[in-house]
C-alpha cells in the first residue's frame, strides 16, 4: 500500500499528536474530509501505517469490531460525531495492537466510569504502507518519513548550527524553509522555541492558537522591560547613593566675631 500525493497534502497542514504506548512512541494525525471520511496516520518514525475510511470501510469495521449494521450515512454520522468529540478532548488512551503488515488502534469513545473499561471502541484498521514505491503520483513509508521528519529536522540543525547567534529570539523565527515540510515544521518549532525563551510551556503553547501566543509573548515582552527599568532604576539609586558617600566632606567654614 501506497499514500497518495493528494492525501499526504490533505494531511499536511495537521498537527502531529505523540502518543506513548507500552514504551514505544508514536506518532499520528489525522483529518475529517467533507464527505465524512477520515484519513488517519501513524508512525513510529521506522515504519508507517495509513487508513483511509470511506463509508463501506467503516460499515465494515463497525459491522466487524461493534456488532452494529449501518445502513444509511446518517447512522454512520452519529459515530464518526462521536470519533470527533473524543479526539478534539485531547484525552486520548489509544491501545495500539501491531501485526505483520497492519496495526489496529483502539479508541475508546465510551468508559465504565466505575471500572474504567472502554464499553464503546472504535478501531483503525491502518495498513502498512509499502517500503518502496516507483510512482511519483504516491509515497512509500520511507519516503514519508524522509519528507516529514528527516528533511525538516537536518534542516532546522543546519539553520541553527550556522545562525544562531546572541539574539536567540529573533533568529527563531524562520522565514525561509527549503519545501513545505520543513516551512511547516520549522515555524511550528520555532514558535515553540520562541515560546520557551519566554516561559510559556510546550502544553501550554500547543493549546494557544498563533495570536493568542503573540499576545502572550508581547505581554510577557512588556513585564521583563517594565523588571528591566526597576532594576536599572535601582542600581542607578545605589552607584548615586554611592558616589554620594564617597564625596569629600567640605571644612566648615569659622565665623567671625
Amino acid at each position: 500500500m501506497l499514500i497518495s500525493i493528494q492525501h499526504d497534502k490533505d494531511l499536511l497542514e495537521c498537527p502531529w499528536i505523540m502518543r506513548r504506548n507500552e514504551n514505544k512512541i508514536y506518532y499520528f494525525k489525522y483529518k475529517f474530509t467533507e464527505t465524512n471520511e477520515y484519513l488517519f496516520l501513524l508512525t513510529d518514525l521506522c515504519l508507517v501505517w495509513f487508513e483511509h475510511g470511506t463509508f463501506e470501510r467503516m460499515k465494515q469495521d463497525a459491522l466487524q469490531e461493534l456488532g452494529m449494521e449501518i445502513k444509511d450515512t446518517a447512522a454512520m454520522d452519529i459515530i464518526l460525531n462521536r470519533i470527533k468529540a473524543t479526539l478534539a478532548a485531547k484525552v486520548l488512551d489509544f491501545d495500539i495492537k501491531t501485526a505483520t503488515g497492519h496495526v489496529k488502534v483502539h479508541l475508546p469513545l465510551e468508559k465504565c466510569i466505575q471500572s474504567d473499561i472502554a464499553t464503546l471502541s472504535w478501531v483503525f484498521h491502518c495498513t502498512l504502507l509499502d517500503q518502496e514505491n516507483q510512482s511519483k503520483d504516491y509515497l512509500s513509508g520511507p519516503q514519508f518519513i524522509l519528507q516529514h521528519f528527516i528533511i525538516p529536522s537536518q534542516t532546522i540543525i543546519n539553520y541553527f548550527t550556522e545562525n544562531v547567534l546572541e539574539d536567540l529570539p529573533d533568529k527563531f523565527r524562520v522565514t525561509r524553509a527549503a519545501s513545505v515540510y520543513t516551512n511547516q515544521s520549522l515555524a511550528y518549532l520555532s514558535n515553540l522555541l520562541i515560546n520557551a525563551t519566554n516561559g510559556i510551556s510546550v502544553s501550554e503553547s500547543q493549546e494557544l492558537t498563533s495570536e493568542e501566543s503573540r499576545q502572550i509573548l508581547e505581554l510577557r515582552r512588556k513585564q521583563e522591560e517594565e523588571r528591566e527599568k526597576e532594576l536599572k532604576r535601582k542600581q542607578d539609586l545605589e552607584e548615586y547613593n554611592l558616589k554620594q558617600k564617597q564625596k569629600p566632606i567640605a571644612p566648615k567654614r569659622l565665623k567671625r566675631l
